[in-house]
């Protein structure tokens, strides 16, 4: 590879939705794409970044780029394309909120049930609801703060440490937040389905959808076009270790391609996959309802702030702090 630049970056991806891009318009969407070709072209020759954009208007895909490479093998390094498969990280978590609320439109949930029907020996669950699981208002501590995320551990484990750590405020009085309320949520549709997560997204979401290259967990495999991971060090990219991406569950297990996360949004925003109730509730909280959480979800490059790579795109093209997000806040009345 050619000599690389400064501090340390990390590979990203993007999906979005074009009818939320301003004024994009058929004469205007030509500019719009150089643009996006300049733009990725100065990150790429600089080694900023490595990853697919996929943005999608309608069925068709209007804009799709690759950038770097998915795998470095002993015969060299190996780019990624359009099908190649990325650990989606916190993109999991609308995954498992549209199955929350599939649940609610079956009547098998409301945003009222109390933590406890599930897990009455978490603290605070006789308080704690879905609608605060999903807004993270719950107060339950991050269990990954500390935590190694390389070394595999069993769900018990998981809750125990959950059970472990101090609560992060009252029930209700702000936000903040927590993979802990993902995970349980994850597991709250494993105790009511009596099935695995991996089994209702395929079910629930993938089939759907009409998704093709989407799983939960599993370890990478480059021969299927699996990206590794990799990180900005001394002058050039170095693979990292990958993360035992089952311990994220529903707050970050899911494995898919920009392509399919396209597909999931348009398949999202058309009702394909919850009420038009439950679509109004899961985006409440985004000022103008569907158009504005679009807008969020192209201005985010749906990374996690933590990402240095993401601080380096934040300088280059002026996103907002916003990455690491899920578009649930339910109103919350006490």
């Amino acid at each position: 590879m050619p000599n690389l630049l400064r501090s340390a970056r990390a590979p990203m991806f993007a999906s979005c939705l074009l009818a939320a891009l301003p004024g994009a318009s058929a004469a205007q969407a030509p500019d719009y794409r150089a643009r996006l070709d300049s733009l990725f072209d100065i990150l790429g020759t600089s080694q900023r970044v490595m990853g697919t954009v996929t943005i999608r208007k309608g069925e068709r895909v209007w804009y799709q780029r690759s950038v770097g490479y998915r795998d470095s093998a002993a015969a060299g390094w190996v780019p990624a394309d359009s099908a190649t498969m990325y650990r989606v990280g916190s993109i999991a978590k609308p995954f498992t909120a549209v199955m929350i609320y599939q649940l609610i439109d079956e009547r098998k949930l409301t945003l009222d049930t109390k933590l406890s029907r599930f897990f009455p020996r978490l603290p605070n669950a006789d308080s704690i609801t879905i609608r605060d699981l999903l807004g993270h208002t719950s107060g339950v501590p991050d269990f990954t703060q500390g935590m190694d995320g390389i070394v595999p551990i069993t769900r018990d484990s998981i809750l125990k440490r959950i059970a472990s750590m101090p609560t992060q405020f009252r029930v209700g009085t702000q936000r903040r937040y927590s993979n802990s309320n993902f995970v349980l949520l994850g597991y709250i549709v494993e105790s009511i389905t009596s099935s695995s997560y991996a089994e209702q997204l395929q079910r629930r979401i993938v089939r759907r959808a009409g998704l093709r290259r989407t799983r939960y967990g599993g370890a990478v495999d480059p021969m299927k076009n699996e990206s590794r991971a990799y990180y900005f060090a001394d002058n050039h990219w170095q693979r990292q270790p990958d993360d035992a991406i089952e311990n994220s569950g529903g707050a970050g297990g899911v494995v898919s391609t920009t392509s399919d996360l396209t597909r999931f949004l348009a398949a999202l925003f058309r009702g394909r996959l919850i009420s038009a109730s439950s679509r109004s509730e899961l985006t409440h909280g985004f000022v103008g309802g569907l158009a504005t959480l679009a807008k969020v979800l192209v201005r985010s490059p749906f990374l996690a702030p933590t990402n240095p790579g993401m601080r380096t795109m934040d300088r280059l093209v002026r996103t907002p702090h916003s990455w690491d997000m899920c578009p649930t806040t339910p109103s919350r009345s006490r």
